[in-house]
Order: structure tokens, then C-alpha cells, then sequence
């Protein structure tokens, strides 16, 4: 939206897919007119939760980078979440279906890659639901 309010861009679709539920978006603004949009999708592609992740320009809503699936294990993924760090990467965290787990991992948005592998943040022995996270100043 414009400062005034009024509509910047008319509504587009952010995900290819659309046979089954997309839930708790998350999106950041990247530098280039750029925004990182993140999603669980229910059986997008495997039969159960995944995090998948797109890049589109945030003036004209052209896809910049292609869809792409970003937990790596079998364990499903719900509630994701994503933030910037410094030199342009993106964190992205998500909850697992296995009781206390919290995973992450850094992509490069600007083409998809994987900076650090996906890793569990947590030990698997408490409760944690629905992960926030944001950057921190050095």
C-alpha cells in the first residue's frame, strides 16, 4: 500500500499451489525491491507439512525466484517463520511434528541456496510451539 492507503499493486498470488491448505505466511522486504514470502503447505508436495518459500518483486509481483521447498528432513513443518540478516541471507525457522523440535536453517534469497544447512535449535525434550525469531544489532 501507498503511504495514503491506497492500493500500491493489485492483489497476486504468491503460491503456484492451490489444491489444499497454505498457512501462516510470513514475509520480509529484501533490498531491490524484493520480498520473501514463507508458508507451510499441507500436502504440496509430499503428503504431509512442508516450508516452502518464494521470491517475488514487490512492485510488479513477478517471480524472481521459482518456489521452492525449504525443509530438508522428513519431519513435517508448520508455523514458519523468517527474518533478514546481515549481507542479504534469511533465517528461516520453522516447528517440526516431532514434540519440542524448532528447526532453521539460512538461504540465500537471491537464489535459493543454502548457506547453513538445516539444523534443530532445540532439544526435543520441552514444548515449543509456533517460533518467532528477528535480527539482532551486532
Amino acid at each position: 500500500f501507498n503511504p495514503d492507503g491506497s492500493e500500491s499493486l493489485a492483489e497476486f498470488q504468491v503460491s503456484s499451489y492451490t489444491s489444499s491448505a497454505l498457512k501462516n505466511g510470513s514475509v520480509i522486504e529484501l533490498a531491490g525491491n524484493k520480498l520473501l514470502f514463507v508458508w507451510h503447505g499441507r500436502d504440496q508436495d509430499t503428503g504431509f507439512s512442508g516450508i516452502y518459500g518464494r521470491v517475488l518483486n514487490s512492485i510488479t509481483g513477478e517471480e524472481l525466484l521459482p518456489e521452492l521447498r525449504l525443509n530438508d528432513s522428513t519431519d513435517s513443518g508448520i508455523y514458519p517463520g523468517v527474518t533478514l540478516l546481515q549481507h542479504g541471507n534469511a533465517f528461516v525457522s520453522w516447528k517440526g511434528d516431532i514434540p519440542g523440535s524448532i528447526y532453521g536453517k539460512v538461504i540465500n534469497p537471491d537464489d535459493g541456496s543454502n548457506i547453513v544447512s538445516e539444523m534443530l535449535l532445540t532439544d526435543g525434550k520441552s514444548f515449543h510451539f509456533s517460533p518467532s525469531i528477528s535480527q539482532l544489532d551486532d
